[in-house]
């Protein structure tokens, strides 16, 4: 296995910073970084090592650093490195991190940044609900405010659609306007210039883009996806998750996995009853030939859809049509997706809501349960629940 390294030309205070890596015999890799407005430069490479270290942990044995990084993101890379090997053992190499310094933890002093918090903003639903609840009705009890979101092209929008992506921002900049919170642009070739499997490697991304406002902010916070009853749901390692994320944070930042104490359909409630505003103009659709917009037709359009129903409101909050049969017919119902299907039915029996497309998924649902059951003790428990709440919807 070879050695890297990874370097960083550029300033942040300037237009943007170009990342390096290179080595004996391999080809420079560069992945070039541009912000909306100047910021002050982290103290440490943290951000960049969260960057690089998938590629790493696939194409090498060890990286060198030149820059400093702090002990504390030291120690976690490290524990990241363990639960991806376990995860992906045929993927993922532990592999030898080399920095020019590691500097302890005692080096980073207070001061009042240490009380701002920003978080990366898509625009869909759990990023929504995370803005709403920092500080909000919901509030976590945390100390930290959010006072800026972090708005990332050539994520979700690849670099070359500029015309999808600039319709994207015009709705994101509504939301977080009415929330007074100021939005940050990041434009970054980071998935075209260091290609990796995305649904591993997304949470690290997001954790490296924040940490270039470490001199802003204290925490960094990524809005979860799957809550913490279901996350054993999940047959495939995911990217983003409360048993990862926080290993990407550093001394400078503190990397917060947010809101897995609730399921996607209770989120699409609670913003229907607290602020539809926002969720009006929600994106959360990826399937659509337009990247602004939802199709209304694929699975996650129609789970949002069902959501809405579940919790007694209208589909147009915000889809301009009204759920048909097909739809339901057309959802995709699998060992991967009963992870998002039960929380759809948990919020369904909470709300009382008896219609007949509840049933109609229970129907579909209910052939995977037994399967489950005999692979993996921990979904059992939860299916043994699921069938106890659900009995009187279960085929006879």
């Amino acid at each position: 296995m070879k050695t890297l390294t990874l370097d960083v030309e550029g300033s942040l205070s300037g237009k943007g910073q170009t990342l390096i890596l290179h080595g004996d015999g391999v080809q420079t890799i560069r992945v070039l970084t541009e912000i909306s407005a100047p910021v002050e430069d982290p103290k440490t490479l943290d951000g960049p090592l969260c960057n690089v270290i998938f590629h790493a942990m696939r194409h090498c044995s060890k990286l060198k650093v030149k820059g400093p990084i702090s002990e504390k993101l030291f120690r976690n890379i490290a524990l990241f490195q363990e639960a991806w090997h376990c995860y992906c053992p045929d993927d993922y190499q532990f592999v030898d991190i080399e920095a020019a310094d590691v500097i302890p933890s005692e080096n980073f002093s207070m001061t009042p940044h240490n009380k701002n918090a920003i978080q990366t903003f898509s625009g869909g639903v759990d990023s929504i609900f995370t803005l709403f609840r920092h500080p909000g009705a919901i509030d976590s009890g945390s100390a930290e405010t959010t006072r800026s979101a972090l708005l990332v092209h050539g994520f979700d929008v690849p670099l070359s659609n500029q015309t999808d992506f600039d319709n994207l921002r015009k709705r994101i900049e509504k939301i977080t306007d009415s929330a007074d919170v100021a939005l940050h642009v990041v434009r970054t070739s980071l998935r075209e210039s260091l290609p990796t499997n995305w649904n591993h490697s997304h949470g690290a991304a997001l954790a490296s883009v924040l940490h270039l406002y470490s001199q802003s902010s204290r925490v960094g916070r990524i809005a979860g996806s799957d809550p913490y009853n279901y996350v054993s749901f999940v047959p495939h390692p995911w990217g983003s998750s409360p048993a990862t994320d926080y290993l990407t944070s550093g001394d400078e930042m503190e990397i917060v996995h947010d809101g897995a104490g609730y399921s996607r359909p209770q989120k699409v409630a609670f913003l229907a009853d607290r602020w539809p505003e926002a969720l009006r103009l929600a994106q959360f659709c990826w399937r659509g030939k337009d990247r602004s917009a939802n199709c209304g037709n694929c699975d996650k359009c129609v789970q949002t859809r069902l959501s809405l129903l579940a919790a007694g409101h209208g589909e147009n909050i915000i889809f301009g049509s009204q759920l048909e049969p097909k739809m339901i017919d057309r959802l995709k119902f699998n060992e991967e997706t009963l992870g998002d299907i039960l929380p759809l039915l948990d919020l369904a029996r909470a709300n009382g809501c008896d219609a007949p497309w509840v049933h109609r998924i229970a129907e579909q649902v209910s052939p995977f349960l037994p399967v489950m059951y005999k692979s993996n003790r921990s979904i059992g428990r939860s299916i043994r629940y699921f069938k106890a709440a659900f009995r009187e919807l279960m085929p006879r």
